[in-house]
């Protein structure tokens, strides 16, 4: 299993439109084999600042995901209300796993 975390910093205001568009790309996701599913979080913070952490079969999966046109396309309507570029970072385990968290 692969996990991947999608960081991306919203301009300030459009949090609620950015919101509604995410919605969509997630269903598009959903649909996309290997993808396991994922959980989406905002900067207590920072409140335009989202942080998403999805997990897939593989980072095969992943990458078929990343260059498909419907990521792609979803992308152009998101790209519009970030302030800077999202960042995508290809997560594996590491042998020092805990069962209990840190």
């Amino acid at each position: 299993m692969a996990k991947v975390l999608i960081e991306r910093t919203v301009a300030e205001g459009l949090e609620p439109n950015y919101e509604q568009t995410i919605v969509e790309l997630l269903g598009h996701a959903e649909k996309s084999p290997g993808y396991l599913g994922g959980e989406s979080y905002r900067d207590a913070m920072r409140p335009n600042h989202y942080v998403v952490i999805s997990r897939w079969e593989s980072a095969n999966a992943w990458h078929l995901w990343f260059g498909s046109s419907e990521r792609y396309e979803m992308l152009k309507k998101v790209g519009v209300f970030l302030k800077e570029p999202e960042k995508c970072t290809i997560l594996e385990p590491c042998i020092y796993q805990s069962q209990q968290g840190l």
